[in-house]
């Protein structure tokens, strides 16, 4: 619809499946599980994140693969994670997604009576590449403005959509982008571990601040 003026010639991108594990372990559906690493995701990271027994999601992520021109396409990246995991031997695939991300989403949200939420305006947090919170956040925004428009029978109200989106991601994104920057080309397998040896030492509230709140104290 014309609201982004330029298309980034360097996407990140990710894939997921939804896989059917009956034969896992119950512990393993109360975990969630990040892979670092050249050796398990290069310049990016695997997850395994449990649904509702027995489904589990499967991926990996890779900031901007274009640039590494001896990178495994996917498949061979996730098979390769699923493989080295033991248990989920026998698993049985249920749905296969992707797609890519450029970082910090579009400027302005609105065109007419249309606004763009979601993967559609690339909300997806820049560092760690989650986006449901964020997806979920906007449509309560769109939601505001849209009751709004129909009150006062004016599209016009649907512009303060663009305030309410700037104001909820603040300068968190554009941080966490020039950190995706650092981390995933630069880091070594052996910074991996001092990372993840921090991480051990933290609770799971402090882990999720540091990593999907962008709080660092």
């Amino acid at each position: 619809i014309g609201l982004r003026k330029k298309m980034p010639t360097l996407p990140s991108t990710g894939l997921e499946i939804i896989a059917e594990a009956s034969l896992a372990d119950k512990k393993e559906f109360n975990t969630l599980s990040f892979y670092y690493g050249k050796n398990w995701v290069p310049h990016g990271y695997g997850w395994i994140f449990p649904m509702q027994e027995p489904y589990l999601k499967i991926g990996c992520g890779v900031l901007q693969p274009l640039r590494y021109s001896s990178l495994a396409s996917f498949d061979e990246i996730l098979n390769k994670l699923i493989k080295r995991v033991s248990w989920l031997e026998n698993i049985r695939v249920v749905e296969k997604h992707g797609g890519s991300l450029y970082g910090l989403g579009i400027k302005n949200h609105v065109k007419g009576n249309i606004i763009a939420i979601g993967d559609a305006a690339d909300q997806i947090n820049p560092l760690g590449g989650e986006g449901i919170r964020h997806v979920l956040q906007s449509a309560r925004f769109a939601y505001e403005v849209i009751q709004q428009s129909l009150k006062n029978k004016n599209t016009g109200n649907l512009l303060r959509y663009n305030m309410l989106w700037r104001n909820y991601i603040g300068w968190k994104w554009f941080v966490g982008r020039q950190t995706a920057r650092i981390v995933y080309p630069y880091f070594s397998d052996s910074w991996w571990d001092r990372f993840t040896g921090l991480l051990s030492k933290m609770s799971a509230e402090e882990i999720f601040d540091v990593l999907f709140e962008y709080k660092a104290g």
